[in-house]
Formats: structure tokens, sequence, C-alpha cells
């Protein structure tokens, strides 16, 4: 009997271990995604305000062509 509650209550500290290790895999993959989201929200962003640039400096170039003449 006591071997048979031995070998029981490894089983369930095993099977416990196992539910830990997963629920750490589960939260360090939602961890992954959450970085990987913030790094495409920064691109994002640069890319909005490079757009937004754009037509600021060409109109500067544009100017200063003018002024030169």
């Amino acid at each position: 009997m006591v071997g048979r509650k031995r070998g029981a209550k490894e089983e369930e500290e095993e099977e416990e271990e196992e539910e830990e290790e997963e629920e750490e895999e589960e939260e360090e993959e939602e961890e992954e995604e959450e970085e990987e989201e913030e790094e495409e929200e920064e691109e994002e962003g640069e890319e909005r305000r490079e757009e937004k640039r754009r037509p600021k400096i060409l109109e500067r170039s544009e100017n200063e062509l003018g002024k030169g003449r």
C-alpha cells in the first residue's frame, strides 16, 4: 500500500510539473507575440512619420529651387 501511495504521489507531482511547464511556455509565447506586435506598431509609426515628412521635404526643395532662379 505504501508503494502505491508513493507512486501515485510522484505521478501527481509529475503532472503538476508538466502543467506548470506548459503554462510557462504559453506565457512565453504570449510575451513573444506581444513584443512582435509592439515592434510592428513601431515600424508602422515610423513609416507614417516618414510619409508625413516627405511632402514637407519636397516642398522645401521646390521652394529653394524657386528662390535660386
